[in-house]
C-alpha cells in the first residue's frame, strides 16, 4: 500500500523521492541548484510558478513510476479537549448541533447562554454562516495535505482554523452584530487547537505531487509558504470514517 504523507518536510521529501525513485538527497539538491530566475523564464510556457516547477523536474527525472494508493491528509479545528472524534469528521450538516452544544456549554450560567439559544432557533445575522448552512457545497469536511501550513495562516493567506473554526467565528460575528458583545476570545480560551490526521483514496491523482514539490521548493530555500504550496481535501458532504482516522493530535 503505497502512501503520500506531508506530516514533516521529511515525510513529504522522503515521499516524492519514493513515488519518483530517487534519493531523498538528490530531490533536495535538486531543488537548492534550481534558480528561481529560471523557474520564472520556464513558467512563461505554464499558468502557474508550481506548474513550471513541476515541469523542470520532470523533464530532468520523468514522471512518478509508483502508483499512489492513499493519501495522509490533515483537518485543522479547535474543539473540546474531550473531542475524541468517535463518529469520525463529520460533515457541517451532521456537526453544526454539536458546534452550537459547545458553545452553550461554554456559555452556561451566563446571560450569553440564552442569547446563544435566541440566535440558534431564530437565525444568526451573518451572511456567511446562513450561506455554509444551507449549502452542502460548504459542509467539507476539509483538511490540507501539508501539515506545517497550518502554522502558517497569515504567511500563507489562509484562514487560521486552529484558531477558530469559520463557522464558528460566523456565530461569534453574528452574536456580535446583535448584542454589540464579542465572544470571540472566550471561546479561543475554551477550546483546544487539534489536527486529526487521516488517510483516504479520494485523491490519488499525479496533480498531488505539484504542491508537494512546491513545498518543498520554498522550504529548501528558506522562502514564505505560499497557497499554491498546499492542496484541499473536500469530502463534499460525507464523514471521513473514524476507521480511517490515523491520529488526534490536541496542541499545547
Amino acid at each position: 500500500m503505497t502512501r503520500i504523507d506531508c506530516e514533516t518536510r521529511e515525510s513529504a521529501l522522503h515521499t516524492l523521492a519514493y513515488f519518483y525513485n530517487l534519493a531523498p538527497l538528490k530531490v533536495d539538491q535538486f531543488l537548492l541548484a534550481t534558480d528561481i530566475s529560471e523557474i520564472h523564464e520556464s513558467s512563461l510556457q505554464f499558468c502557474y510558478f508550481d506548474e513550471a516547477l513541476r515541469g523542470i523536474f520532470n523533464q530532468e527525472f520523468g514522471e512518478p513510476v509508483i502508483g499512489i494508493d492513499e493519501v495522509c491528509w490533515f483537518h485543522l479545528t479547535r474543539t473540546r479537549l474531550d473531542s475524541k472524534f468517535q463518529a469520525g469528521i463529520l460533515p457541517l450538516g451532521s456537526a453544526i448541533k454539536e458546534i452550537w452544544n459547545t458553545l452553550l456549554e461554554i456559555f452556561e450560567g451566563t446571560d450569553h447562554y440564552d442569547n446563544l439559544l435566541q440566535l440558534r432557533d431564530c437565525g444568526v445575522a451573518d451572511h456567511l454562516y446562513n450561506l455554509k448552512v444551507s449549502d452542502h457545497c460548504h459542509w467539507g469536511p476539509f483538511a490540507m495535505l501539508i501539515r506545517e501550513e497550518a502554522f502558517r495562516a497569515n504567511e500563507v493567506g489562509n484562514h487560521d482554523y486552529l484558531r477558530l473554526p469559520e463557522i464558528i467565528e460566523d456565530i461569534c460575528n453574528g452574536y456580535s452584530k446583535v448584542f454589540n458583545f464579542r465572544l470571540h476570545d472566550t471561546v479561543v480560551g475554551s477550546l483546544q487547537p487539534c489536527i486529526v490526521k487521516f488517510v483516504s483514496n479520494k485523491y490519488i491523482g499525479n496533480e498531488l505531487f505539484k504542491p508537494i514539490l512546491y513545498y518543498l521548493f520554498l522550504t529548501a530555500k528558506g522562502e514564505p509558504l505560499e497557497i499554491e504550496s498546499d492542496a484541499c481535501f473536500d469530502g463534499e458532504g460525507l464523514e471521513v470514517p473514524v476507521e480511517s482516522i490515523l491520529k488526534v493530535d490536541f496542541l499545547q
